[in-house]
Order: C-alpha cells, then sequence, then structure tokens
C-alpha cells in the first residue's frame, strides 16, 4: 500500500520561536506580522541597523527575497510576487537610463567615432565599461539573459566556446540602443553618434 503523505506542517529548529515572536506581535496590537514589518522598516534607526550589507557576506534583503520566492504559495500570490519584483527592476532601470543619456561621457558627436573603433575590442571594452558604471542592473540583466544556459548546452553540460565575449559585445550594443532611444524622446533634438542616438 502506497504511503499516504503527512498533511503536518513542517517544523524547523525555529519554529517554536517563530511562534512566540509571533504570538507576541500579535499581543503587542498588530493585526498581522506583516503590518508589524512595513512599521519596522518605517522606523529609519531600525532599518538602517536591518539592511547594512555585512562585509562578506549576502544582504539581508537578498537572503529574505530568495526565502520568499520559495515560501510563495502557487498562483495569484507567486505572480504578484514575480511582477512585484520585475516592477521594481524596471524602476531601478529606468532611473540608471536616465543617468546615463545625460552623462557627458556618452554625449558623443558622430565626428568623434567611427565604425573601426566602435567595433573593436578596444571601443567596446571602453563604452562597456561606461555603461556597467552607469547602469548595473540593466547590464547584469541583459548579460544573464545572453549567458544563461540553452537545451544543447544543458545536454552537453558545457557552456559554448565564446559565448562570454559574443554575450558582452552583444550587451554593449543593446544597452545602446536603449539608451539612445530614452535620449531621442528627451525632445532636445541633439545630434550623436548613430550608434548613441
Amino acid at each position: 500500500m502506497p504511503k499516504i503523505p503527512s498533511t503536518r506542517k513542517k517544523r524547523t529548529p525555529h519554529s517554536s520561536k517563530v511562534k512566540s515572536a509571533v504570538d507576541s506581535i500579535r499581543a503587542a496590537g498588530w493585526r498581522s506580522v506583516n503590518e508589524f514589518l512595513e512599521a519596522f522598516y518605517s522606523e529609519p534607526a531600525y532599518a538602517a541597523q536591518s539592511l547594512r550589507l555585512q562585509p562578506g557576506s549576502r544582504s539581508a534583503p537578498s537572503r529574505l527575497l530568495d526565502i520568499w520566492i520559495e515560501q510563495v504559495p502557487s498562483g495569484e500570490a507567486k505572480q504578484e510576487l514575480d511582477m512585484a519584483i520585475t516592477k521594481k527592476a524596471a524602476e531601478i532601470m529606468i532611473k540608471e537610463s536616465t543617468t546615463a543619456y545625460r552623462d557627458h561621457r556618452l554625449q558623443v558627436s558622430s565626428s568623434g567615432l567611427d565604425i573601426p573603433y566602435l567595433t573593436s575590442d578596444f571601443g567596446l571594452k571602453k563604452m562597456q565599461d561606461i555603461y556597467t558604471a552607469l547602469l548595473p542592473c540593466l547590464t547584469f540583466l541583459l548579460y544573464a539573459l545572453l549567458t544563461a544556459q540553452n537545451d544543447y548546452e544543458r545536454r552537453k553540460g558545457k557552456d559554448k566556446v565564446g559565448k562570454d565575449k559574443m554575450a558582452w559585445k552583444v550587451r554593449s550594443f543593446g544597452v545602446c540602443h536603449a539608451v539612445a532611444h530614452k535620449r531621442k524622446g528627451c525632445g532636445c533634438g541633439c545630434q550623436h553618434s548613430p550608434l548613441l542616438s
């Protein structure tokens, strides 16, 4: 006869302490733990202490986010969490792009650049360094997408040769066009290099 899975909730080493803390939070008048956490992180002193980065360790928000993603129920709750993360990433990248297209290092006239320069490793490396500094979230996202293993690589157990270098170049041009699109919408009528505007 097949074994019937237990319906009892899995207990962790901290279950008793967590229950006591939750009971204390509710006894103090909070309607939920989430309501308490919102108030807790709204207090600058407590927030700064909890969110500061400890040398040599992952940040607390990063660890908490991993737990949320792992524990969130499937269905609408998971979709809502995924969308919340996506929207926040979009806000960060929009802010980055605003800073980038205003940066003087990208205000380059067409006469100051030529195709051999932009297609050389030196030229691309210089541009990539600027993009990585000004747009860390966008450049990381594009690089992660471009270098993620595909089905062929998973079957072979190794990445394609030259994948990193190709991803580096594609990412450079992808970021370049994203910043250019933002600049063209600024209404200033400025004229820049075809690759930067």
